[in-house]
């Protein structure tokens, strides 16, 4: 899987290169040139025990590093957001970087056409996670609106000519009308079967080896969600496995046990197929 890791400190060069022995092509982005040309030749900009040598079996063969945020971005299907958070004087935690970096990463989205996933593995405080969302939202959509207005532009110089080439290459687009049986059957799957599927770093790596985990209905078993994942996604899994998941404590009469809606399905998918988890879900 091609992993990009924005900032090449304590956190985001261990991490890269943790997941570059693992097998991943991972990209190390920073601002600095010294530290990507030293990254490049196999020499660690910190100092961590063990970590030279590990360089050494990864790089560039797994590992590389660059300045290039955009092109990173654009290549990989897992963003980890690892720059720097400091304290100011007064001992508050400093974001700025954050913020910046996930603007950075929102425009270089715009043009991305395969999902990909964020990971913010700075050291941060609660609710971070849900500003670097919005912020990232908002430059995607200050692009968007930038494209929107040059391609007007154009289109008004080019409106006439447009008009008179269709009457004479006038073809009719097809209309994707989905049908009622098969999308009231998947709504009925995703509503009884599949609640929603885990994202977490764990499974995000896991999806690398065909893994895809979902929370899945109580009285699910294996052969339910195998249907289901295979009407929803198009894919047959080769193996299901379904386990519960620890509860809530709950009083039953006298006495006290745990109680769950849920349980938990990892599902293996035929080697080379994929799913978008979070288009049918």
């Amino acid at each position: 899987m091609n992993v990009c890791v924005t900032g090449s400190g304590y956190v985001g060069l261990i991490t890269g290169a943790g997941l570059a022995t693992l097998g991943h092509q991972v990209i190390c982005v920073d601002i600095s040139k010294e530290k990507v040309g030293q990254i490049n030749a196999g020499e660690p900009p910190i100092f961590e025990h063990g970590l030279a040598d590990l360089m050494k079996t990864v790089v560039p063969k797994s590992l590389t590093a660059t300045t290039d945020l955009t092109d990173a971005v654009k290549r990989s299907r897992i963003i980890f957001i690892t720059v720097g958070t400091p304290s100011s004087r007064h001992g508050e935690i400093k974001l700025d970087q954050i913020e910046k970096i996930s603007h950075s990463i929102g425009e270089a989205l715009h043009d991305k056409k395969d999902y990909c996933l964020i990971v913010v593995k700075s050291t941060v405080i609660p609710g971070t996670t849900e500003k670097v969302v919005e912020t990232v939202k908002t430059a995607v959509k200050a692009v968007e609106t930038k494209a929107v207005k040059t391609t007007a532009k154009k289109a008004v110089s080019t409106k006439v000519a447009a008009k008179k080439t269709s009457t004479k290459t006038k073809k009719e687009e097809p209309v994707a009308v989905a049908a009622p049986e098969t999308e009231e059957k998947k709504n009925i799957l995703v509503s009884k079967i599949l609640i929603k599927p885990l994202v977490t770093e764990k499974s995000a790596i896991a999806e690398s080896l065909n893994k895809y985990s979902f929370l899945v209905h109580r009285s699910a078993n294996k052969y339910q969600v195998k249907q289901a994942v295979f009407e929803m996604y198009g894919v047959k899994p080769t193996a299901v496995n379904v386990t519960n998941v620890q509860g809530k404590w709950v009083r039953f009469g006298r006495s006290m046990g745990r109680h769950s809606d849920f349980r938990k399905a990892i599902v293996t998918l035929p080697k080379g197929k994929t799913i978008a988890v979070h288009k049918g879900v």
